[in-house]
């Protein structure tokens, strides 16, 4: 006989709370537990895919494949590797791609214009769908008990307070009935402690409901939301320039003003009271952040008008800030590696590295997506594409490991220096 739909779902998810309260419950570190939880998880769903995608119920979508390879990946680095710069990098990215396989299994669109459309999607479309699914509860009810059933569930419900009553009394009236039940009960509280049970009921149960939630979600009620559309009318064009104008002419001035700083090197600050960390730390992450917030700004503006929309000006524009934020970039580069010709390679200087990379390949893309025309998911998707796989890269790479191997290859020659 074949389980209904709702029994399959509610025992596939017991099974994975289960599993993760065996996995995870009084666990003393997270390693090779998050990969072995990640493969269980993924193999029942992709397993329940399967199962429906027989009815046409549902198929298995290319965004969801993709997002569980990145979390196979995540989950493997907590099994490999120790480090707490890369691993903290590796938790963020398990969370986002599994949540991301999560909304590609539920049927939305995983095409976002805005990294903004990103966080909405990790926090607020797992929660309405998981809303509009709780009336899975009810199809856990048989459809109907016949009438022996019902006298039977009648009949037992009525005669628990009885046998109650009855056993209370026969208790508490045979004093070696009483101490027998006493002992079984100190046995059993030995062997199971009741807090700790009570825990494992808590812990089973809160993943039963989430599991039970999403997998109704996705394959006994689906629903798609309708997104926000954006007014692309003519007026945002022209803000978007105003905006674009502006901010374009406040870098360059910025740029002019502060060639000689920007680029000047050790000269720049050779007669000021001023020290390495100042110049080349402080420097680097504003202007980092400045580069970043660039990019921010372009996409936002696009959101408000058609990314595909041929004007010359605005073209303009946007390139312009782009190269005006790659000059600023490159200042950056120049001050980070001051700093660690003259105090060497740590993982901290390593991850500066690593994050200038990351923005340097964020400019490319944007200027690719705006010269050739293409929408912005498409820039969006490259974008976590490409940090999943710069993530993981830098995990593999051991900054501790490498920047002890960096600083005994490249000794450090200007550790004594008085420019300090």
């Amino acid at each position: 006989m074949k389980l209904r739909l709702s029994y399959v779902i509610l025992i596939s998810a017991l099974t994975l709370a289960l599993v993760f309260d065996a996995l995870f419950y009084n666990a003393s570190d997270f390693s090779i537990n998050i990969l072995l939880a990640e493969i269980a998880f993924l193999g029942v769903t992709i397993w329940l895919a399967h199962s429906q995608s027989a009815s046409g119920r549902i198929t298995l979508p290319t965004a969801a494949k993709i997002t569980a390879l990145f979390a196979l990946a995540f989950s493997a680095t907590f099994a490999i590797w120790t480090e707490s710069w890369s691993l903290s990098m590796c938790l963020i990215g398990f969370f986002v791609s599994n949540i991301l396989f999560c909304i590609a299994m539920l049927g939305e669109a995983t095409r976002f214009r805005h990294p903004y459309d990103v966080l909405g999607h990790l926090f607020l479309t797992p929660i309405k769908h998981a809303v509009y699914a709780l009336p899975f509860a009810r199809t856990l009810m048989p459809e109907k008990f016949s009438t022996r059933t019902q006298a039977i569930i009648k009949s037992s419900i009525i005669a628990l307070p009885i046998l109650f009553t009855f056993a209370i009394i026969f208790i508490s009236a045979d004093a070696v009935i009483r101490s027998y039940i006493i002992n079984a009960f100190d046995a059993l509280n030995n062997i199971f402690s009741v807090p700790n049970v009570i825990g494992h009921i808590f812990f089973v149960g809160c993943f039963l409901v989430l599991f039970s939630l999403f997998f109704a979600a996705t394959f006994w009620r689906r629903k798609i939301f309708d997104r926000k559309t954006i007014d692309n009318s003519a007026c945002a064009v022209l803000e978007s320039k105003v905006i674009l104008l502006s901010v374009v002419a406040l870098f360059g001035v910025f740029i002019i003003v502060s060639g000689a700083t920007l680029f000047g090197g050790s000269a720049a600050f050779a007669n000021l009271d001023i020290t390495y960390a100042e110049y080349a730390k402080q420097g680097f992450g504003q202007l980092c952040a400045a580069a970043t917030l660039a990019i921010g700004l372009i996409m936002t503006l696009r959101v408000l008008h058609t990314e595909t929309l041929i004007d010359k000006k605005l073209l303009l524009l946007q390139m312009t800030l782009l190269v005006e934020a790659c000059v600023v970039l490159i200042s950056a580069f120049m001050r980070l590696g001051m700093y660690i010709g003259a105090y060497g390679y740590t993982p901290a200087r390593l991850f500066g590295l690593w994050f200038f990379t990351l923005i340097t390949v964020y400019l490319a893309l944007t200027f690719v997506n705006i010269i050739e025309r293409k929408h912005q998911s498409v820039l969006v998707m490259q974008m976590l594409v490409v940090a999943g796989v710069a993530i993981l890269t830098f995990t593999a790479l051991s900054p501790d490991t490498l920047s002890i191997r960096l600083n005994a290859t490249y000794p450090n020659t200007n550790i004594h220096s008085p420019l300090r």
